[in-house]
């Protein structure tokens, strides 16, 4: 199994996304893909996920969750497309917003990147994939020990990660590895 979970989470690594190794399952990912704000409101989309190799049943169980949050008065639009292929929704958002400041945030966030990634990765090892709708069934079960964690390097994000740069719209530090500015919620270019 160890093999299959270090894979996963360096699938994860590729993309940007910091994986957790532990913390109740074998692969947490917590990840803010937007935190912006204008003058008058703001938006922010969380995402959750969680893996959960099942040696027993050659299974990994993944549960997702997404929360959009906006507020205050602003104007634009959202779009988004989604499919499912299987019991896995592909899901893309893009948008723009325009505060009463006339600040611009646009934004797009493909949201079915994870699952597809772990999904490939599952495939490729001869395990299932299965989605779940409840988190506890992506969690160890009471009375599971997992094997000890491989030494691969993935660990939990630092509380504080440094700063490797400032956002070419608003002029803030960028923590590492963001995917958009947390001050204005530019894009920030892949490093």
């Amino acid at each position: 199994m160890e093999p299959l979970v270090t894979a996963i989470a360096a699938a994860l690594s590729q993309l940007g996304i910091s994986a957790r190794l532990g913390d109740g399952t074998d692969v947490t990912v917590l990840e803010r893909y937007l935190a912006a704000g204008w003058g008058s409101g703001g938006k922010s989309i969380d995402y959750e996920a969680r893996f959960f190799a099942d040696p027993s049943e050659r299974t990994v169980y993944a549960y997702e969750k997404t929360q959009e949050v906006s507020q205050g008065l602003q104007f634009g639009g959202d779009s988004e497309s989604s499919f499912q292929s299987g019991t896995t929704l592909f899901r893309k958002v893009k948008g723009s917003r325009i505060g009463l400041d006339g600040r611009v945030v646009a934004y797009e966030i493909d949201l079915g990147a994870v699952p597809k990634a772990v999904k490939a990765v599952v495939q490729q090892h001869g395990w299932t994939y299965r989605t779940v709708l409840l988190r506890k069934k992506a969690m160890y079960p009471p009375g599971y020990a997992p094997a000890p964690a491989p030494a691969t390097g993935f660990a939990p994000a630092p509380a504080q990660a440094p700063h490797w740069g400032f956002c070419s719209g608003c002029g803030k530090p960028l923590t590492a590895g963001a995917r958009f500015c947390v001050a204005c919620g530019k894009p920030v270019p892949p490093r």
